[in-house]
């Protein structure tokens, strides 16, 4: 039995990030994991506000 040569999956190049540098941040870099990381701080802080304002006025 010829032993099948496994196909080899080509390497997919990762998109390189571009160091973001603080004066350039309006729109030019892609969205990056501080960009998540606050959205995400932002909302969790929504929701907190909401819950203290519902805890707060219990009809």
């Amino acid at each position: 039995p010829e032993p099948t040569p496994e196909p080899t999956p080509e390497p997919t190049p990762e998109p390189t990030p571009e160091p973001t540098s603080k004066g350039d941040e309006n729109g030019k870099s892609p969205i990056g994991v501080w960009e998540i990381l606050f959205l995400l701080l932002f909302f969790a802080l929504i929701l907190w506000m909401k819950n203290k304002k519902n805890k707060k006025s219990q009809r």
